[in-house]
């Protein structure tokens, strides 16, 4: 049976805010052989089957959205029937604010490191006294649930960041390789240019193959009737095209206004506008405020298949996937449930 009252932490070693410092932080609150610290892929794994071996109730995850995707995955996965060990329940998950993109830390109102807030959260956790806990539908793609993912500017921006740091990040230009002076960089240096130039869109079909799916316009209002499963969503040119079950990519960067509103559903963003067009825009776009029914595609829906006329740069939860031509989109089963200090999400 699980322990509910069991706290593991989870943290990604690579994550550059989880220094010596803040282990030895929260090891004055959590029992030290309660922290598990991850450097590769297979320790992810391992710490995965301790955790569920030693039925944790709560497994706090410190990174960044990446870092939630890895071990949300390795828990799951090995906790699928027919893989060695005895019963293995699913934890419930919370989240440390120690990575670079913090979507998901976001959308469940994590504290912030200054101050000690990730302690509070986690003495809160440990005592019992969270306000509650949210039921987050994940994206599911390439076998890997998620939540958000896509082609496009964005995963360029990653991919080109990621480019960046495999160069330099050992190198003594190492602080502009990473985090945020890293994706300036990038952006500035390759990402920007390229779609500028107009050489970042590609032509797509989208084809429904879930339940009906809705577009929607501004403040999430229907635009149309529904799109029928098998039908055609969307065909034509874009420089983005992303789903997404939380509003933010990292840097409270709210690209998917829609997502959250409606259980079941991720949003789909199909995105035309010219990059000239969202630069003169941006604190409108940052904020999900700006609206533009002519270039910007918005729908509500659970599967779809995409296939562009050429390989597009790709991401999955914020990590570079290279480039792919064509996949598959649909929501997980079941949802992951996230410790939430955000009470706007459990009214």
């Amino acid at each position: 049976m699980i322990e509910p009252s069991a706290v593991a932490v989870l943290l990604n070693a690579n994550a550059k805010q989880v220094s010596d410092r803040i282990q030895g932080a929260i090891s004055h609150v959590v029992p030290p052989e309660d922290i598990f610290l991850s450097r590769h892929r297979r320790d992810a794994r391992t710490i995965a089957r301790a955790v569920l071996d030693r039925r944790y109730g709560t497994v706090f995850i410190g990174g960044g959205d990446g870092t939630f995707v890895g071990f949300v995955n390795e828990i799951f996965d090995s906790a699928r029937p027919g893989v060695p060990g005895p019963g293995r329940p699913l934890p419930r998950f919370g989240m440390l604010k120690l990575g670079t993109g913090n979507a998901v830390a976001d959308f469940v109102g994590a504290s912030p490191v200054r101050g000690g807030g990730i302690l509070d959260d986690l003495l809160r956790a440990r005592d019992g006294e969270i306000p509650g806990t949210y039921a987050l539908d994940l994206v599911e793609t390439e076998g890997k649930r998620c939540p958000f993912a896509g082609f496009g500017i964005d995963a360029a921006i990653i991919n080109d960041y990621a480019d960046l740091n495999r160069r330099y990040g050992s190198s003594p230009f190492r602080r502009f390789a990473s985090g945020g002076p890293g994706y300036a960089v990038a952006i500035a240096g390759k990402t920007a240019p390229h779609f500028l130039s107009g050489k970042g869109h590609a032509e797509v079909e989208i084809v429904n193959t879930g339940s009906p799916a809705q577009r929607v316009t501004g403040g999430g209002r229907p635009l149309g009737p529904p799109v029928a499963h098998g039908e055609v969503l969307y065909r034509g040119n874009c420089n983005v095209l992303a789903c997404s079950t939380v509003p933010n990519f990292g840097f409270q960067f709210k690209f998917f206004p829609y997502a959250g509103r409606s259980h079941g559903k991720m949003q789909l963003r199909v995105s035309r506008v010219p990059a000239r067009t969202v630069l003169a825009n941006l604190p409108a776009v940052w904020k999900g405020k700006y609206v533009n029914d002519e270039d910007c595609f918005d729908f509500l829906c659970d599967g779809i298949s995409v296939k562009f006329d050429r390989p597009m740069p790709f991401q999955i939860g914020g990590d570079a996937e290279g480039y792919r031509d064509g996949v598959s989109f649909g929501l997980a089963r079941p949802p992951v449930e996230l410790v939430s200090f955000n009470k706007a999400l459990l009214h």
